[in-house]
């Protein structure tokens, strides 16, 4: 698993994710206030964003809630009655994905 733990938030991912161009892929973070595995209950975020940055600092995508027209898709919250309150996602879709860079990339998570 790996994570990144901000302002008493962890934002962690299950696995290392293979982003092919050309392809789409669904991602899925889980956001949790403690290292206990206690899920951030992600219904109550009014604002998020994800931006998935290049190995020069460059954004190249940019996902948010609620979606806006500048953005390249919305982020879903989960559903606070399911045993995922702290996960969010969304689609980098196969037009996106052309987009990304070869090699690594991150993801820079920012909650208002």
């Amino acid at each position: 698993m790996t994570y990144v733990v901000r302002d008493d938030i962890i934002a962690s991912i299950d696995s290392p994710i293979i982003i092919t161009q050309g392809d789409s892929i669904n991602l899925t973070i889980t956001l949790s206030r403690d290292s206990l595995g206690n899920q951030l209950a992600a219904s109550n975020i009014s604002s998020i964003s994800a931006a998935i940055v290049d190995d020069m600092g460059e954004t190249v995508l940019v996902y948010t809630k609620p979606a806006n027209s500048t953005a390249s898709g919305e982020i879903i919250l989960s559903d606070p009655n399911l045993n995922t309150p702290g996960e969010i996602s969304f689609e980098i879709t196969s037009q996106h994905s052309r987009l990304i860079p070869v090699g690594n990339i991150n993801l820079k998570i920012t909650k208002l």
